[in-house]
């Protein structure tokens, strides 16, 4: 993931010729490749090293933050993941899920086996009044569905607003709705998983469904 990186010879040679050109004891490597370097002592006498092969891992794409009224999830594949509160690494908060015991500003940042790294933007978490809004009061059917998706809210709030968005958490669909049931069209979505986000004021709830 980084610009470059810096191979060294040694300090033992009075003379340098990598294989890319260059002639001194340090090496400055900017593409991935095949790499060696033939040195000359202070008699002459030469000797080639080994072959070291550089590899550009490129940096992972910018992963997602999701909320369900009491816990964040990373949907991005990951090696490692590092969670974030106002800026401040949360010690020991290192999963795909993370349950937050305080409001403010989460972020999760991300790395690859290679430590190759990424960080999300902050999502505003409130706790508070998280139970006015009950989950089980929300039907959403069939699952999974061909096409038609039908989604029954049992609740007074007079507004909703429903997101559909894909496991990297793109944004697929979004409407803003007040009836006690919406039909959704979800013909065109190609076979997988969904997730659905309602949210209701600054309450946040996600249930997935799948498309045949």
């Amino acid at each position: 993931e980084g610009e470059f990186c810096v191979l060294d010879a040694g300090s033992d040679y009075s003379q340098y010729l990598w294989s890319n050109g260059s002639k001194s004891r340090y090496d400055t490597i900017w593409n991935q490749g095949n790499y060696w370097v033939k040195v000359w002592n202070e008699y002459g006498l030469t000797n080639i090293s080994d072959t070291i092969t550089i590899k550009v891992e490129p940096k992972p794409e910018k992963p997602n933050v999701l909320f369900n009224g009491d816990i964040l999830f990373c949907p991005s594949d990951a090696a490692r993941y590092v969670w974030y509160l106002n800026d401040k690494e949360i010690i020991g908060a290192k999963q795909k899920i993370f349950k937050p015991t305080e409001s403010g500003w989460y972020k999760c940042q991300i790395f690859t086996s290679l430590n190759c790294n990424n960080v999300s933007e902050a999502v505003r978490v409130e706790l508070v009044g998280i139970e006015d809004f009950n989950p089980s009061k929300l039907n959403v059917y069939p699952v999974p569905t061909d096409g038609i998706l039908n989604i029954n809210f049992n609740n007074n709030h007079e507004e909703y607003k429903i997101k559909i968005l894909n496991t990297l958490g793109l944004e697929l669909m979004s409407m803003e709705a007040n009836e006690s049931q919406i039909n959704l069209n979800v013909n065109e979505f190609p076979t997988g998983i969904y997730l659905i986000n309602i949210s209701v004021g600054n309450l946040n709830y996600f249930t997935k469904f799948i498309k045949k």
